[in-house]
Parts: C-alpha cells; sequence; structure tokens
C-alpha cells in the first residue's frame, strides 16, 4: 500500500510539471535587462515588444557588440543577499519559503496518505481524492492568488493564506478522527480550504518572492537561495510528518500549524 501510494504521488506531481515545463518553453522569454547586459540589444527589444507591447528599438548608434567581459555568479553574490540592503527581503523571502514549503509538504503533498490513514478511506479515495482536492481548490485558488497578486501584494496574500491555513489546521487537531458524515465532510472542506489558501497564499508568493526581491544582476543568485530553502522546508517536512503522524495521529496538525503561526 505505501508502494502504490508513493508511485501515486510522482505520477501526479510528474504530469502537472512536464505542463509547466512545455508552456513555459513556449510562451516565457530572458528579461530585457538580462538580455541587455550580455550586450544582446536587439533581443532585449524583442523581448520588450512580444512580452510588453512596448514599441522597443535599437537606436542606430547604439553599440551592439556583445560584452566581452560578463560578470560571473561567484560565492560573494551571496554574501550580498544579507548587505542591510537585501537582508531584510532575504529574511522574509526565506522564511515565507521554507514555511510554505514545510506545511505543503505535510498536508498537500501527503493528502493520499491522510485520506487512507486518518479519514480511513479506501485506495480509490486515495487516488480520486487529490485530483478533486488540486484541482477543485488548487488550481483555483492558484489563479484567485495570480490575478490579485499586483492588487494586493506577495505580503498580504502570503499573510492572508497563512492565517487561513493555521485556522483550518487548529481546527483539525481538534476535531481529529472525523466521526460521522457530517465530521467527514467538515475536515474534508478544511482541507479544501487549506489548498485553495495555500495555493493562493503562500505557495506561490513563496516560489516568486525570492525572485522579485532583487535587481537582474542578484537575481538568479536570489532565486537560486530561494529554492533552497524551499527544498530544506521539504526535506525537513516529508522526514518529520511520518514520524510525527505514527506518534501524534491527527495531533499532528497542531506540529504543522507552527509553520504558518510563524507568519501571523
Amino acid at each position: 500500500m505505501v508502494q502504490l501510494l508513493w508511485k501515486q504521488q510522482q505520477w501526479r506531481a510528474a504530469v502537472p510539471a512536464l505542463v509547466v515545463l512545455l508552456v513555459r518553453h513556449r510562451y516565457m522569454d530572458e528579461s530585457a535587462p538580462w538580455a541587455a547586459r550580455q550586450g544582446d540589444l536587439e533581443r532585449a527589444a524583442q523581448i520588450l515588444r512580444n512580452s510588453f507591447s512596448v514599441d522597443a528599438v535599437v537606436a542606430p548608434d547604439a553599440d551592439t557588440t556583445p560584452a566581452s567581459v560578463r560578470p560571473k555568479a561567484s560565492v560573494r553574490d551571496y554574501a550580498r543577499l544579507f548587505s542591510p540592503q537585501y537582508r531584510r527581503r532575504t529574511t522574509l523571502a526565506g522564511i515565507v519559503g521554507a514555511c510554505q514549503s514545510v506545511q505543503y509538504y505535510a498536508i498537500g503533498f501527503a493528502l493520499p496518505v491522510i485520506i487512507v490513514t486518518f479519514l480511513e478511506l479506501g485506495t480509490l479515495s486515495s487516488i480520486v481524492g487529490p485530483l478533486i482536492f488540486n484541482f477543485a481548490f488548487g488550481v483555483t485558488g492558484g489563479f484567485l492568488g495570480a490575478y490579485l497578486t499586483g492588487r494586493l501584494g506577495s505580503w498580504k496574500l502570503s499573510t492572508t493564506g497563512f492565517s487561513v491555513t493555521l485556522t483550518a489546521l487548529i481546527v483539525l487537531g481538534i476535531v481529529g478522527q472525523p466521526q460521522g458524515t457530517w465530521k467527514l465532510g467538515a475536515v474534508g472542506l478544511l482541507l479544501g480550504l487549506f489548498v485553495f489558501f495555500h495555493a493562493g497564499g503562500p505557495g506561490a508568493q513563496g516560489m516568486t518572492m525570492a525572485t522579485l526581491s532583487y535587481p537582474t544582476s542578484l537575481r538568479g543568485t536570489g532565486s537560486g537561495f530561494g529554492q533552497a530553502v524551499l527544498r530544506i522546508g521539504s526535506t525537513i517536512s516529508l522526514l518529520v510528518f511520518p514520524v510525527l503522524s505514527d506518534a501524534f495521529g491527527t495531533g499532528v496538525y497542531f506540529f504543522v500549524a507552527l509553520a504558518p503561526g510563524l507568519l501571523t
């Protein structure tokens, strides 16, 4: 049973990842400032035209010779992330990224296990349930978060999402093992709200906050740091959640609640 659930999780993650990879390859381009720094002004102008509908042209007298010396990333760039100018941004992006990763891999990624163990449903439910949760709550929450990012900003969306997921986790811990139809429905709704507000808030913002926090010259290093923090959070969650769930049962929700609790 455990091997079957593990394989289901891998396929569930691999197929959407392939779709995203193809879409990004088709529609996403490098940033115009990055291309300009490489000395490719024609490409920078083309990116502005294609991505932002800006009627950009390269001046006839512009020096279009590619830069002979291009800055290379080094260990010193990581030190710049913690310089007085960027220290607060780095700290915020790191905490948001790590906490959202911990709560997602504990609950969202482990939905099949939760359905089989805590909700005591069958194998078929462990397959269909995560699909329903992710499409009905995860996809809609993600689209709503993308729509509201420009209006509310990353910090408000992250804080709102963490507040709701914190509340949902505490209530799930109080309810415990659901007995009866109405409790089972209530737990399902709480899990759906968790997935929805995580996807619309800290889930998306934790992946992009590090990228948006730095100028072009430091963005690659900042994004790498953000991804490293995400992986640390996910590794801790994947290692600790099974141990805590075996020891405390549904009381593990209270431990997971510590992650969003740090941000609210």
